[in-house]
């Protein structure tokens, strides 16, 4: 005997609505969605902020005190600071239990200031910002003793960072306004609409400009609605940052572990395996030349270089992959051919290996 079994068909919207605990309007945009794409911009799910170290925790310049000039207009790593933004300087100074360990304190003088980021485009002149699609720029801000005083915000591609040569304005174009600073806490926020990228842009320039010394952290960008700051570790924060810039220190009788060859030309060159591909050739500099010693690995014969200059290598794997930089100490010591070591002479010697390819 033969026995069917069936089973009525019925609707799951119908029966969700029946639920006693409501579906909601988040949950009713879910079950309509109609990709996997709009599935994962509704819930936010995954990587949402284009901004690096937007919590403020990398310092690899210095930490204090730091000056326009020191560093090319750069302070908290991947942020750069020009016009009235006189000095930058990491403060412990945070929104309360908001998670965040630093903020960035930025130093006001008698003209407006600005802050601001270059984000790299993914290749060129394609850019990963999708054209009339809306994003979200914001931070948390606050003055240090004014009462209060204007936040605005704007977006532009660029090629480089103070350059405006093709400059392609994101919408709202001019000073956005997002706010009012006061001192107390708050976290502000604007919208944009991008637009097509120029043949020769390189970079998104997010800009934040105010007249009052104040305090920065917790800056985001992304897709769509404000919704919750991204955490990130200090490791993955660093490891995007050294793209961009790196400095590396032996201490005062260590050394950077550097193995060269005297070359024909009256230096001896030195190659250093950077722990982190840069984006493009850098400039370098070495500190303390007069500290550097060299040692011949035959016969321990010695010298003292008169110069060191540091150099950005050509691309080692593939597009914009820079991750061998070439060091050059000048001597006259030596023989073509010899093997040179490399070590610092003692205290106070400190060598520190600084290299830059920021935009």
């Amino acid at each position: 005997m033969t026995v069917r079994i069936s089973k009525p068909e019925f609707n799951l919207r119908e029966k969700l609505s029946e639920l006693d605990l409501p579906v909601g309007n988040h949950g009713s945009q879910l079950m309509k969605s109609s990709s996997p794409e709009e599935s994962f911009f509704l819930t936010q799910a995954g990587r949402k902020n284009h901004i690096i170290n937007g919590s403020c925790i990398i310092w690899q310049r210095a930490n204090a005190s730091i000056a326009q000039a020191d560093f090319d207009n750069y302070g908290c790593d991947r942020f750069w600071f020009a016009n009235g933004a006189t000095q930058v300087d990491r403060s412990t100074e945070t929104p309360d239990k908001e998670g965040f360990v630093y903020s960035m304190k930025v130093t006001q003088s008698s003209t407006a200031a600005s802050i601001g980021q270059p984000i790299e485009l993914s290749q060129g002149s394609y850019s990963q910002f999708k054209p009339g699609q809306r994003y979200t720029l914001s931070v948390w801000a606050k003055t240090d003793s004014v009462e209060s005083t204007n936040l605005t915000f704007v977006a532009y591609y660029r090629n480089e960072k103070f350059s405006g040569t093709d400059q392609v304005d994101w919408q709202p174009s001019v000073n956005a306004f997002a706010g009012q600073m006061t001192k107390n806490w708050k976290r502000l926020s604007c919208s944009f609409i991008a637009p097509e990228v120029s043949a020769n842009n390189k970079m998104l320039a997010l800009e934040f400009s105010f007249s009052a010394t104040a305090y920065f952290t917790g800056f985001q960008f992304e897709e769509g609605d404000l919704t919750p700051f991204e955490y990130r570790t200090k490791a993955e924060e660093l490891a995007a940052c050294q793209r961009y810039y790196q400095i590396h220190s032996g201490g005062s009788y260590g050394a950077l572990g550097l193995i060269g060859r005297k070359s024909g030309s009256s230096n001896v060159e030195f190659n250093f395996i950077l722990p982190h591909p840069l984006r493009a050739l850098a400039s370098g500099t070495w500190t303390n030349t007069n500290g550097m010693r060299l040692i011949r690995a035959s016969d321990g014969a010695t010298a003292v270089p008169t110069a060191v200059s540091v150099t950005g290598a050509n691309t080692t794997s593939g597009s914009d992959v820079f991750s061998v930089i070439f060091i050059t100490a000048d001597t006259t010591t030596f023989g073509t051919g010899d093997v040179i070591l490399q070590y610092a002479s003692g205290a106070g010697n400190n060598q520190k290996l600084e290299v830059d390819a920021e935009f």
